[in-house]
């Protein structure tokens, strides 16, 4: 899944991530975070990682990965 991060004065705002973990029987409104790994590109911190409080999260994309022509009977 992809999601954008949209927390008021969050470092990441905006940015998209790819949704790694979910952490259930937390301390937020939800009960839920989520590991994030960011997909844009930083040299400075390449794959950077990142516990999220899911509420603060207003955008996920779900993508379904098949196979194409890889199958032979």
């Amino acid at each position: 899944m992809e999601e954008v991060v949209c927390k008021v004065k969050h470092p990441m705002k905006g940015y998209c991530a790819i949704i790694k973990d979910v952490l259930p029987l937390q301390d937020t409104l939800s009960g839920l975070k989520i590991t994030a790994q960011f997909t844009h590109m930083n040299s400075a911190n390449p794959f950077k990682t990142e516990v999220l409080d899911y509420d603060n999260v207003v955008e996920v994309s779900y993508v379904t990965l098949i196979s194409v022509g890889g199958h032979r009977d």
